[in-house]
């Protein structure tokens, strides 16, 4: 997993926003076939969708921060220390960020079966917050790295991004018709 980690660390930041923004649109898109192919299936077709990219993102993210050398047992909650780094004021955010945002998609593509917009985006939200939460107790209690309240804020950021497809995706069946 390190030398992934370390790919994705050098790739510049313009690639990693692009990268971003392709997933919420492929997402959205993905939605709008399986609203038009699958029509009677549609919301059956969506959770599936829905779980396994909630299953992919959350094994993304537990592999990313669990799966590490233990050594370091730090707290950092003075929010946004790791944009006053030189050279780093945007990379370690975005990097936090993208790392929920297929979590953020799988989740929302789930809550949006059962729930409106507004309340879907909302438990997103709440959802990618309570996991980086627990994500970062357990580096802190395993020794796995820094705990930061950069590191939530900027994964709760990531999960709501991810929500973004479920706007998208009903703008675009709006367009459609």
């Amino acid at each position: 997993m390190g030398h992934i980690q370390e790919l994705i660390y050098v790739m510049p930041m313009s690639r990693m926003v692009l990268i971003i923004v392709l997933m919420v649109v492929v997402m959205a898109a993905v939605n709008l076939l399986i609203g038009v192919i699958a029509k009677e299936k549609r919301r059956s077709a969506e959770k599936c969708l829905g779980v396994v990219v909630t299953t992919m993102g959350l094994l993304g993210v537990i592999a990313f921060t669990l799966f590490r050398e233990a050594g370091v047992r730090e707290v950092i909650w003075i929010p946004f220390t790791t944009m006053m780094t030189v050279g780093e004021e945007f990379r370690m955010p975005l990097m936090n960020a993208a790392l929920f945002v297929p979590f953020g998609m799988g989740i929302s593509q789930i809550y949006h079966i059962k729930h409106k917009m507004g309340a879907c985006i909302l438990r997103t939200i709440l959802t990618g917050l309570l996991l980086s939460v627990v994500i970062e107790a357990l580096q802190f209690a395993f020794a796995l790295g820094t705990a930061e309240t950069d590191d939530v804020i900027f994964n709760t950021l990531g999960a709501a991004i991810g929500s973004m497809q479920v706007v998208l995706s009903r703008l675009l069946l709006i367009w459609k018709k």
